[in-house]
């Protein structure tokens, strides 16, 4: 499945199960594409595939893990569930520079916003 970064940056910040949860055994993915804060894509608007990012999503807070069988949650499962729950779509567009104006005023006008 492709996403843009910015996606699996949105999630990390407005998606995450919580501050008690902590990811292990990411691949290089996190590191190659984010800055150090873990949660900054270094270049924004470019498409990742979100297997790439699998990791474990583990409990580290008191008493018992919460999740099904107390073994944590998929990373990519996480993102699916929280990208399907949502009410807007994350895209990126390309327009020429000179009607870039006129693409984001449609964008407004459509109820949608323009990130960058």
């Amino acid at each position: 499945m492709n996403v843009l970064i910015d996606e699996i940056s949105r999630f990390i910040k407005e998606g995450w199960p919580g501050k008690d949860w902590y990811m292990d055994d990411c691949g290089p993915a996190f590191e190659e594409l984010f800055k150090e804060d873990g949660e900054t894509p270094i270049s924004p608007g470019t498409l990742v595939k979100l297997e790439d990012f699998e990791c474990a999503v583990l409990w580290q807070g008191a008493g018992d893990d919460p999740s099904p069988g107390r073994m944590g949650y998929s990373f990519t499962t996480l993102f699916k569930k929280w990208n399907k729950a949502l009410t807007t779509v994350f895209m990126a567009v390309e327009a020429p520079k000179d009607k870039a104006d006129a693409v984001k005023a449609a964008i407004k006008k459509a109820g949608g916003r323009v990130v960058t």
